[in-house]
């Protein structure tokens, strides 16, 4: 979409200063060659002579204007790992005087950047525009500080803010075999099964917004990571709520009973049993989730073996 006002601010400030660095350089020219060589106001071919050279005298300068922003385009490049050195001249005209349109920008849908992850967005951050699909909330930082979070639309990003992480909003599946020790110590395994959201303030889906969320949750899933240092993978707040608490809750409720107890001295009985086992874990699970930033939506168990 044309923003006319926004074009026009950034053509005056774009215009601003080079009308004022054009000015400056036609002084010194002008000030350098009457110094050197004064003219003779009343002889014609003596003003064009001095004409001539005040614009000779300003080529060095405008050589070495473009030089200047190549030069530190060519820092900032290298300084950010950008894919060109346009992309940092880019950065330097923006940054300082506005976005002319849209680019650059990055398109965020299932948990992921779809479109645009080369671009100088995604390496550099601002000035550039996400657009948000209404299934993903984005955390972003700027300076090192986390700095908001933002829902479905379009996101202008300030100098340097960039995206911190990516939360999707839709509902998750996720089965994880846990392995356990019984009372007697009997090793068993159990599929666990569990369904999981981000946590919402309770607002009803609509049209618009299919996955409201709470910008709390977000900010809390973001935030919840396990960094093992020496270790390839870390745990994010989904598997978090999978692979470290589902596990360990297990774990410790297996670890009170006994084998005879899981499979039961009769159907009934262990039927019961496990019942009573998958409702104090998605108990657990549900009193754990909010500090995660996360809602429990069901829990199952099945094959023990």
């Amino acid at each position: 979409m044309l923003d006319i006002p926004k074009l026009l601010s950034v053509a005056w400030r774009t215009a601003r200063f080079a009308i004022l660095g054009a000015v400056v350089l036609l002084g010194l020219s002008i000030l350098t060659e009457w110094l050197t060589e004064p003219p003779d106001l009343e002889d014609v071919e003596s003003s064009w002579r001095f004409l001539s050279s005040v614009l000779v005298n300003l080529i060095p300068a405008i050589i070495v204007s473009f030089f200047v922003f190549w030069l530190a385009g060519r820092f900032v490049k290298a300084m950010y790992k950008l894919d060109s050195i346009g992309q940092g001249i880019s950065f330097l005209l923006s940054s300082r005087f506005g976005q002319w349109g849209f680019s650059p920008w990055m398109r965020l849908e299932k948990g992921m950047i779809t479109k645009g992850e080369d671009s100088r967005v995604a390496h550099l951050g601002g000035p550039g525009h996400l657009v948000v699909y209404n299934d993903n909330a984005v955390i972003l930082e700027h300076l090192g500080k986390l700095s908001r979070v933002a829902g479905s639309g379009f996101v202008k990003l300030e100098p340097f803010e960039r995206i911190y992480d990516i939360v999707d909003l839709r509902p998750k599946r996720c089965v994880h075999t846990v392995e356990a020790m019984t009372k007697e110590g009997i090793a068993v395994t159990w599929d666990a099964e569990v369904q999981y959201q981000i946590g919402d303030p309770g607002q009803q889906p609509t049209k618009e917004s299919p996955y409201p969320f709470s910008q709390k949750a977000v900010f809390q899933a973001a935030t919840s990571r396990w960094v093992f240092i020496g270790r390839a993978t870390d745990l994010d707040w989904e598997a978090l709520i999978v692979r470290a608490e589902m596990e360990v809750a297990l774990r410790s409720i297996l670890a009170r009973l006994r084998l005879v107890q899981l499979i039961g001295r009769s159907r009934e009985a262990g039927q019961k049993t496990r019942k009573a086992i998958r409702q104090e874990l998605e108990d657990e699970l549900r009193r754990i989730a909010p500090g995660l930033g996360a809602k429990i939506l069901s829990v199952e168990l099945d094959n023990l073996q």
